[in-house]
């Protein structure tokens, strides 16, 4: 994976520290962490000159606060090196009072998932090509799913299919069925919103993932636009999808939303984990992850017929 720089959060509690460490030394074992006790920006700057590192990640009070290294990485850069904050402890999302200038956003929920799922995440920022698809997330040989969605796709005979499908019961992802149902029901109202009226959706299952992932052409999918309709405080924010958005936001244990540069189309990615965050802890900020990637990078993957 490279090198990875970890700007500790000097506020959390011993408590918080320790999970956060142990999500760390699991990382260790496929990347090179150096945990950095600062809050300079500017000898964050000196650090990452110093080496070359492929991640920087920073308390969320800071990340919001840090301008230049996005200029460092370069603005308009649509893979690379990554800037990333995380919350080691809960967050309420009226806390992130402003939307950043920058064409990207990346908040890593490092307080409610367990070390294990924070390493899977992180990890699959390793390169551009493990940071787009549905597969780097799931086990190797983990069914996935897939279908066209067009203008007489209902939602009925998608939440049936869902129901249907062996693994849910199998793999003993019944108890989060509800959620799984509101984020498929939540990506099917977004393309309609969105008016596309087209869509392919996969959906992939293993025993500790279920992640949907909705690609579709977009009416002026910028990445700006996404984040301001994605914008957890709702007081911030009042994209006409800003509703649909905040449905996401709470039944996902993870959000990863990306731009393709060259068409503007549109890569959703929600998950969730066998562990339910989201449902254990509402009401807090979860690791959403939206960023413009180059049409070169998109994974493309064989699946099975939903």
């Amino acid at each position: 994976m490279g090198r990875v720089a970890f700007v500790m959060d000097r506020r959390l509690s011993r408590e918080r520290r320790a999970h956060v460490t142990a999500a760390l030394n699991l990382l260790r074992r496929v990347a090179f962490v150096d945990v950095w006790e600062i809050e300079d920006e500017a000898k964050a700057i000196e650090g990452l000159q110093a080496d070359q590192y492929q991640m920087i990640l920073a308390p969320w009070h800071l990340y919001t606060k840090w301008a230049r290294i996005e200029g460092l990485f370069g603005l308009s850069r649509a893979g690379g090196p990554v800037f990333a904050g995380y919350i080691g402890e809960p967050v309420a999302p009226d806390a992130l009072k402003e939307i950043p200038p920058f064409q990207r956003f990346m908040l890593f929920d490092f307080a409610h998932l367990q070390p294990p799922e924070i390493a899977q995440l992180i990890t699959s920022l390793a390169s551009d090509r493990s940071r787009t698809g549905i597969k780097p997330l799931l086990a190797a040989q983990a069914p996935i799913y897939t279908e066209n969605w067009g203008p007489g796709t209902g939602l009925g005979g998608r939440l049936d299919g869902l129901t249907a499908i062996s693994e849910i019961t199998d793999l003993g992802w019944g108890g989060r069925l509800g959620g799984a149902r509101s984020v498929l029901t939540a990506l099917w109202s977004l393309v309609f919103e969105e008016g596309t009226q087209r869509a392919c959706l996969q959906m992939g299952v293993d025993v500790q993932v279920l992640a949907f992932r909705l690609f579709f052409p977009s009416k002026g999918g910028h990445v700006k636009r996404f984040i301001e309709g994605f914008w957890p405080n709702r007081e911030v924010s009042h994209a006409p999808v800003h509703g649909i958005a905040q449905t996401l936001l709470r039944h996902a244990d993870f959000l990863r939303i990306q731009v393709v540069n060259e068409t503007q189309d549109v890569e959703i990615l929600a998950g969730l984990f066998k562990s339910g965050p989201s449902e254990l802890v509402p009401g807090s900020c979860r690791t959403l992850w939206i960023e413009p990637i180059a049409a070169a990078a998109r994974r493309r993957i064989a699946a099975r017929v939903l």
